[in-house]
């Protein structure tokens, strides 16, 4: 088990550079296109069961529903809808796309994040707990309201396909797993590493579908690149924003509650619903994700936050 642990902790330790292996296999790897696209969103839905295991019932004692209330409306309602509006107007291309990433949740590692970079996990907790509640409406009733009449959306098909993604692995972990406590020891210990190698195989298995795009519309995916930082540096300055007159601990907890979203629930959205040119974009901004996180991490360690 020692050798797996060094392993384990590579893998998490690594989880950009094991990301980027994904995306090269993805470009060059055959193959790998032929698999179902509900794979992804069953990929998916075992991340969430495993990234339940970090959460403990005890947890849930300290729920701050009120104190992330406000900025769960700006930041997830309000401000996506602002992004389309200018997207609209200024980048119709990337509209759907910053849509759907403006309306992601909070991903469910965000508590264990909180923890590790300084932040309050129940702030967390609490913002995951909602966000999570709600992007089952938000997403397709958005869409809903927003797409025109040339875009074709299965908004019922979104609409449930969220529901059984978000909540049958949270149901199942804490009504069912989570009694097995040695299980749920074991599931704890390795959810980070087993995150990651899943969420590259998602990321491989995409790209795979969209590699076209990637080789042949490189100007539409440096744009990506582009635009994805500068919404995240939105997100994170938005999160900011409603702590900038409190102590560290609040504005971590703030800044991360707005720029750590569900990448991987998107990434799944955008294969299953929309076209192969936002699932490429979704995938750009996983990495767009990653490095932002790199990034607030050293302005942490460096006493700017």
């Amino acid at each position: 088990m020692s050798g797996w642990a060094n392993y384990r902790d590579l893998i998490a330790q690594n989880f950009g550079v094991v990301m980027a292996i994904a995306f090269v296999i993805g470009l060059f790897v055959p193959g790998i296109e032929h698999a179902p696209k509900f794979v992804v969103a069953v990929i998916l839905g075992i991340i969430i069961f495993f990234s339940c295991s970090k959460i403990r019932m005890d947890d849930f004692r300290a729920f701050r529903a009120l104190d992330v209330a406000l900025v769960v409306v700006v930041r997830f309602i309000i401000l996506p809808l602002a992004i389309y509006c200018f997207a609209d107007h200024f980048l119709p291309t990337y509209k759907f796309g910053l849509l759907l990433l403006g309306l992601l949740p909070c991903g469910v590692t965000l508590p264990a994040m909180m923890t590790i970079m300084g932040g309050n996990a129940a702030l967390g907790l609490s913002a995951v707990t909602i966000t999570s509640f709600i992007v089952p409406f938000t997403i397709p009733l958005f869409f809903y309201l927003l797409a025109d009449m040339s875009v074709e959306i299965d908004i019922a098909g979104m609409f449930f396909n969220l529901l059984v993604t978000i909540f049958v692995p949270v149901v199942l972990y804490f009504g069912f797993m989570r009694r097995f406590k040695r299980a749920a020891s074991l599931m704890r210990e390795n959810s980070s590493a087993l995150a990651c190698l899943l969420i590259s195989g998602m990321i491989a298995i995409v790209v795979a579908y969209e590699r076209d795009v990637f080789f042949q519309d490189f100007g539409f995916v440096l744009s990506g690149v582009i635009i994805g930082g500068v919404t995240y540096v939105l997100f994170y300055l938005t999160g900011l924003a409603f702590a900038y007159k409190s102590g560290a601990e609040n504005r971590i907890s703030y800044s991360l509650l707005s720029g750590c979203n569900n990448t991987g629930l998107g990434i799944s959205v955008a294969v299953l619903f929309l076209t192969p040119s936002e699932s490429v974009l979704i995938i750009i901004w996983e990495i767009n994700w990653i490095f932002c996180l790199i990034l607030f991490q050293q302005l942490i360690k460096r006493k700017y936050i």
